[in-house]
């Protein structure tokens, strides 16, 4: 029985030997490879984070940019706001200026209209009462340089 006792021992002894280096090469291994995808998958991360930094302040900067663009262009219609306000202020003066002087013409116009009215009567009368063949003065009413007549 020691033989066999023996021979058992030469025989198992290596067999356990083996599944144990086995399991503990295994376990090393994978505690090995789940280190070198930790690492791996923190090197990813670190450049995708790069990436995505470097991606955002490009966008940053790009919008930076495009604000002050905006703020440049709203000063310019502010600015021709402004400008078109005073110009309107203007008109605005120059508008009521005209508006009392046509208003001063349209008088005058009819002033003149009533005078024309006047004179045509008077000399209408004189022109009755000369009828006895004596020369007389006609007076011309027309006035055709503004556009008048009677």
């Amino acid at each position: 029985m020691n033989t066999n006792n023996t021979v058992w021992l030469q025989v198992v002894i290596p067999m356990v030997t083996a599944v144990v280096s086995s399991v503990g090469t295994y376990f090393v291994t994978r505690s090995n490879n789940k280190k070198d995808l930790t690492v791996s998958d923190r090197q990813l991360l670190s450049e995708d984070e790069k990436i995505f930094r470097k991606e955002l302040k490009d966008t940053i900067n790009m919008n930076r940019d495009e604000i002050n663009s905006l703020k440049k262009e709203t000063k310019s219609y502010k600015d021709e706001i402004s400008s078109l306000r005073d110009e309107v202020r203007l008109l605005r003066e120059v508008n009521l200026h005209l508006e009392v002087e046509n208003q001063k013409l349209v008088i005058k116009v009819e002033n003149l209209s009533q005078q024309i009215i006047r004179l045509e009567k008077m000399n209408e009368k004189d022109m009755n009462e000369n009828a006895d063949g004596e020369e007389t003065t006609n007076i011309d009413t027309s006035i055709e340089e503004d556009g008048l007549s009677r």
